[in-house]
């Protein structure tokens, strides 16, 4: 689960993180020989919306996997502003299968 600021409830900040899935499920390519795994993101974003920082935190076990997953990542470099309107990082994990 998310660590969230005080400001914007449980609720928003949930709907703001699908929507961070939903942006990095649609950048993503896995390679046809790959397992659908999972690996632990974190995107930090400013304020208006700019990706700050956008980085896996370890490693799903499979360096292909791991790739695709860092260039989907690579791929958002602005989504909507946060909820609360602050600079705030979403860590969450990411499997293609929604797992």
């Amino acid at each position: 689960s998310a660590r969230v600021a005080t400001g914007p409830s449980d609720e928003d900040n949930q709907n703001y993180i699908a929507e961070l899935v939903a942006r990095l499920q649609a950048a993503f390519q896995l390679p046809g020989d790959v397992p659908s795994l999972s690996d632990e993101v974190a995107l930090t974003i400013a304020a208006d919306g700019t990706v700050i920082s956008a980085r896996r935190q370890g490693s799903s076990g499979n360096l292909q996997f791991d790739a695709a997953v860092d260039a989907a990542l690579r791929q958002i470099t602005h989504v909507s502003p946060p909820p609360g309107g602050k600079e705030i990082t979403y860590p969450f994990k990411y499997s293609p299968s929604g797992n």
